[in-house]
């Protein structure tokens, strides 16, 4: 993300297969509702990173090993304070 009006700057080169994007708000435990909910899924996060930007925050989740992508997603998007769920193939 970069020149965003409502998002933070975040720059992370995409080295992995996969990359999960999450735009939540800045909240306290989203970034461990998000870890825990791909660990369950069996995700192995290879790296993550998250900034936020005053009420919105982003994170970005990288990671080489495959899973029920649709499942992940839509568990991810059922979060209420998420507003959009991405996922890259690389």
């Amino acid at each position: 993300v970069v020149n965003s009006v409502n998002l933070p700057h975040l720059d992370v080169p995409f080295t992995t297969h996969f990359r999960l994007t999450v735009m939540h708000q800045n909240i306290p435990n989203m970034v461990g509702q998000i870890a825990t909910l791909l660990a369950t899924a069996n995700v192995n996060i290879e790296s993550m990173s998250n900034a936020a930007r005053d009420k919105v925050a982003y994170s970005i989740i990288d990671t080489n090993n495959e899973f029920d992508f649709d499942d992940v997603v839509a568990k991810l998007e059922a979060i209420d304070a998420v507003y959009r769920v991405r996922l890259l193939k690389k």
